[in-house]
């Protein structure tokens, strides 16, 4: 499996639009991303229903 990484570099506020399949392992990074906002809001949509999420 090849693992993704981003650096980002505070050049100016993000936003925008991530579209990510609907799977329990897809969706535990994006849960853990969006708790580190520090503002904001942060919608996630297509979680899977299941207690592992």
């Amino acid at each position: 499996m090849t693992e993704v990484r981003y650096r980002v570099r505070p050049a100016g506020p993000l936003n925008g639009t991530a579209v990510v399949q609907g799977a329990k392992n897809a969706a535990l990074p994006m849960i853990g991303a969006a708790l580190l906002a520090r503002r904001g809001q942060t919608v996630l949509r297509n979680v899977p229903a299941i207690t592992d999420v």
